[in-house]
């Protein structure tokens, strides 16, 4: 079983969740993995699908519940910026005041790209599409939360965070194996 996990949200079912995102320009960019500055709250997000309201959204940033960000924070997790936020739809006139736009501080460079499907030439970093990813465990060092620095997208997280997560109830959280990873 492998060590870390990727991270992402869906709905109780297919194509239910809402799809949400954040309005609220900031640089550098909310996924850039690096300390932001002056950034206004709260941060104005936007109901651009309407659905279910999950724990998480990745919608240029990411959103999280309050009860999320607690729980990984008592997992552990420790380089998360986190900005009061406000959701409005505006198609319906709700707003969500329960949310965070939270800033994951780090990227990893971890990706062993001669193991991983991918296309990218050597020293492509960034962006590289991957259909299969494996992580050089000795590289990502134990941290247990982290943008991969080969895809800033994607939000990797080491199993005992999971492990919590998911002993905390999460049940809209999915963890995928990097190995199936598609991202």
């Amino acid at each position: 079983m492998p060590a870390y996990f990727m991270l992402s949200c869906y709905g109780k079912l297919p194509g239910t969740r809402a799809q949400v995102a954040i309005i609220t320009h900031v640089e550098p960019s909310w996924i850039a993995g690096t300390r932001l500055s002056d950034v206004p709250e709260p941060v104005e997000c936007e109901v651009v699908v309407g659905g279910e309201m999950v724990s998480m959204f990745r919608g240029g940033g990411l959103l999280m519940t309050e009860r999320l960000v607690k729980e990984l924070r008592q997992a552990g997790v420790d380089n998360l910026d986190v900005y009061e936020a406000v959701i409005r739809d505006p198609e319906t006139g709700q707003t969500w005041t329960d949310y965070r736009a939270v800033n994951v501080v780090g990227v990893v460079s971890c990706a062993d790209m001669a193991r991983s499907g991918t296309s990218a030439a050597p020293g492509e970093l960034i962006d590289v599409a991957f259909e299969g990813l494996v992580i050089d465990e000795k590289r990502a060092r134990g941290a247990l939360m982290f943008r991969l620095a080969e895809a800033v997208g994607g939000i990797v997280v080491h199993e005992r965070v999971k492990d919590h997560l998911v002993k905390a109830g999460f049940s809209d959280l999915a963890f995928h194996d990097p190995g199936a990873w598609i991202g």
